[in-house]
């Protein structure tokens, strides 16, 4: 848990684009198609993608994997991105006396 807690990082549409090589308009083009996950919203008017998403979708491009296994593995990565609140709350309680979901009573 202590390394996804500190590993996972957002990198913007920019970084995406340089990455990958992608314009604009392919990235929207691949999630429209499910062959590139959805972005995480960070504000009214930001998004954003987990680097390791970014990391595992080039690699599985460079592998050679078919759109349907690229289509396969982006809804995983999506459905894995809801656990992600509950491994870093798991890793945050373990430093203090804080369980997750317990609200003040003060």
């Amino acid at each position: 848990m202590a390394t996804l807690y500190n590993r996972v990082k957002l990198v913007r549409l920019k970084t995406v684009i340089s990455e990958t090589g992608y314009s604009r308009s392919r990235v929207y083009e691949l999630i429209a198609q499910r062959l590139w996950p959805k972005p995480v919203s960070i504000g009214s008017r930001s998004i954003a993608w987990p680097s390791s998403e970014v990391d595992v979708l080039i690699a599985a491009r460079i592998a050679g994997k078919t759109d349907e296994e690229i289509r396969r593995l982006v809804a995983d990565l999506e459905e894995a991105r809801k656990s992600y609140w509950d491994q870093s709350m798991g890793f945050a309680a373990s430093f203090s006396n804080v369980q997750p979901g317990a609200g003040s009573t003060n």
